[in-house]
C-alpha cells in the first residue's frame, strides 16, 4: 500500500504544471552546444506541462549563426508560452540578443547589458608564413572564393564587400532589438553603437524591463503564466566527450581562454563582446 501511495504521489507531482529555468552560460557555439538547447527549447514548446521558460543569461555572446538558430527556437517557445528572461552579471551582444525573444527583460542595477553590434574576424598569417618559409598555393574557380583567406591580405574591393556582408548582418540585429524592445529612430541609433550599459543604463533605455534578481524574474513568469511558483532546471545530457572536456578544463585554468581565442583565430562573424568572452568562468 505504502509503495502504492509513494507511486502515486510521485506520478502526482512528476507531472504538475511547472515553470521550466534554463540557463544560457558562456560563449554561444562553443561553451554552449546549440543543438543541445535547441531539443530542450523543442521539449518546452511542444510538453503542455511547461507553463513558461524563464531565460538565465550569462554570455557575452558567440556566433551570429548559433545565437540565430538558438533565437529563432525561444521566438517559437514565446508564440505559445510565456517567455522571460533574467540577465546575470552579463547579457551581451548575441547574449542579449537573445533575451530579445523574451516578453519582459529583467537585470540587477551593475549586470553589463548591451554591446549590439557585429564583429568580423580575419587572422591574417602572410607575413608569418613568409618568415619561416612557407609558401601557399591556392587554386579557386570563382572570382572571390578565397576573399577572407588567412594566408593574404584583403584587396580594397573585397574588403567593400565584407562591409556590405557585416552591414546585413548588423541591420538583421538592429531590427531584432528594435522590434522586441519597441525602440526606434534617434533611441534606436543611440543603443546600437556596439557600446556597453549598465542594467541601470539599460532601464532608462528601454533595453530592460525590471531592475531585479533571479526571483523578480520568476515572479514575472508566474504572472504571465498564471502558474504555480515550480520551477525545473533543464539542462543539455553531456556526452562522455562533453564530461572528459569539463574535467581536462578544470585542470587547466588556461583552457577556457585558449578554446575562446581558437574559435577567434579561425575567423568568422560574430554577435561577441570580447572583453568578457575572455573570462575564464565564462
Amino acid at each position: 500500500m505504502r509503495v502504492f501511495v509513494f507511486l502515486f504521489k510521485l506520478l502526482f507531482f512528476r507531472n504538475k504544471s511547472k515553470i521550466a529555468v534554463m540557463e544560457i552560460h558562456g560563449v554561444i557555439g562553443d561553451k554552449l552546444n546549440i543543438n543541445a538547447y535547441c531539443e530542450l527549447l523543442r521539449k518546452v514548446n511542444q510538453s503542455p506541462k511547461y507553463k513558461a521558460l524563464l531565460l538565465d543569461i550569462k554570455s557575452p555572446g558567440g556566433s551570429a549563426a548559433g545565437t540565430e538558430v538558438l533565437f529563432h527556437e525561444i521566438k517559437k517557445v514565446a508564440d505559445s508560452k510565456p517567455v522571460v528572461a533574467y540577465i546575470r552579471e552579463v547579457g551581451a551582444s548575441g547574449g542579449y540578443y537573445l533575451a530579445c525573444g523574451a516578453r519582459h527583460i529583467t537585470a540587477l542595477p551593475t549586470t553589463v547589458v548591451g554591446s549590439i553590434g557585429v564583429i568580423f574576424v580575419k587572422p591574417v598569417a602572410e607575413q608569418l608564413l613568409s618568415k619561416i618559409g612557407i609558401q601557399y598555393s591556392v587554386f579557386t574557380q570563382g572570382k572571390y572564393k578565397d576573399m577572407g583567406g588567412f594566408w593574404r591580405e584583403s584587396t580594397e574591393e573585397e574588403n567593400q564587400k565584407f562591409n556590405s556582408l557585416l552591414k546585413e548582418v548588423y541591420d538583421n540585429f538592429v531590427g531584432v532589438v528594435s522590434e522586441s524592445r519597441s525602440v526606434y529612430g534617434d533611441e534606436l541609433d543611440n543603443v546600437t553603437t556596439g557600446e556597453i550599459f549598465t542594467g541601470n543604463t539599460a532601464k532608462e533605455l528601454n533595453l530592460i524591463d525590471e531592475l531585479g534578481g533571479f526571483d523578480e524574474t520568476l515572479d514575472k513568469a508566474v504572472e504571465l503564466s498564471g502558474s504555480k511558483r515550480r520551477t525545473i532546471k533543464l539542462k543539455p545530457k553531456k556526452s562522455f566527450a562533453d564530461k572528459l572536456a569539463i574535467r581536462a578544463q578544470s585542470n587547466n585554468t588556461q583552457s577556457g581562454i585558449l578554446s575562446v581565442l581558437d574559435s577567434l583565430l579561425t575567423g568568422g562573424i560574430y554577435y561577441l563582446d570580447s572583453t568578457f568572452a575572455l573570462k575564464k568562468d565564462m
